[in-house]
């Protein structure tokens, strides 16, 4: 399984009418797949004793048009360019990715 695949293959309380929860020990022994859920999208609610305490929801990120998606894989496809021929360094695109990413 790779890590962009979604599914559900923890089992949660409650039925589809309800909100999904987790529990704190479902989480804890199953956090890998419960990342994996939240990062497709899935809603939940972590409970402890039966007690909602916190939901889990994923990020919302912005959506890049396609003329800007093209100008980024434009970039990154010149920086490779770049590595390949010896003119750069690949530590020194990870500094400038962090850089700008912030």
């Amino acid at each position: 399984m790779t890590g962009t695949e979604c599914h559900n293959s923890v089992h949660t309380m409650g039925n589809e009418a309800k909100e999904k929860t987790v529990t704190v020990r479902q989480l804890r022994s199953d956090w890998t797949q419960i990342k994996r859920r939240v990062a497709c999208g899935e809603h939940l609610v972590l409970t402890d004793n039966g007690k909602p305490i916190m939901q889990l929801v994923p990020l919302e990120r912005p959506t890049l048009s396609k003329s800007d998606l093209a100008k980024h894989w434009e970039q990154r496809l010149e920086r490779a360019k770049e590595i390949m021929g010896g003119r750069s360094s690949g530590a020194s695109t990870v500094l400038e990715e962090r850089a700008t990413s912030k």
